[in-house]
């Protein structure tokens, strides 16, 4: 009977110990959700005339629901009044791609998450881009929004 109570406690005990060991952070990963506030400061580049062609690197910051750092790309094409920016921040536990849909005439800029890789697979979020401050050198750009994963 004695093995009963140990198989019982394993995987509490487990538990226990994953919590003493690892940082808050990553046992949350498998259920990241909440507001975001996404930041980047980009050196821009004259897109060239293959479609998303390279205009902006930098670096980024992410806090909220996600707290992550590291380096951004921005790849830009325009097509009339509509701009599409794929927006790629990579960070320490994976990167994730943002596409930006602007509408020059309106000043309307939304953007998406269009995919993730490593902790941010599966990761799905929305939001508006609040700060387009592409006249500075160099460049700051604000998005907030929502994710879930």
């Amino acid at each position: 009977m004695w093995w009963k109570r140990t198989i019982l406690l394993a995987p509490v005990t487990s538990l226990a110990v994953a919590s003493a060991i690892l940082p808050a952070q990553s046992l949350a990963a498998a259920a990241l959700g909440g507001p975001i506030t996404f930041r980047a400061t980009e050196t821009l580049k004259q897109p060239g005339p293959a479609p998303h062609a390279v205009s902006g690197i930098g670096h980024f910051t992410i806090s909220g629901a996600i707290t992550e750092k590291g380096t951004v790309t921005d790849y830009r094409r325009q097509k009339g009044n509509i701009a599409v920016v794929h927006r790629v921040a990579v960070g320490k536990r994976g990167t994730i791609a943002f596409v930006l849909t602007i509408n020059v005439s309106t000043g309307a800029e939304t953007w998406t998450i269009a995919s993730g890789t490593k902790a941010y697979k599966g990761l799905h979020g929305k939001g508006k881009q609040v700060l387009d401050a592409w006249y500075n050198t160099p460049a700051t750009f604000v998005m907030k929004g929502t994710v879930s994963q």
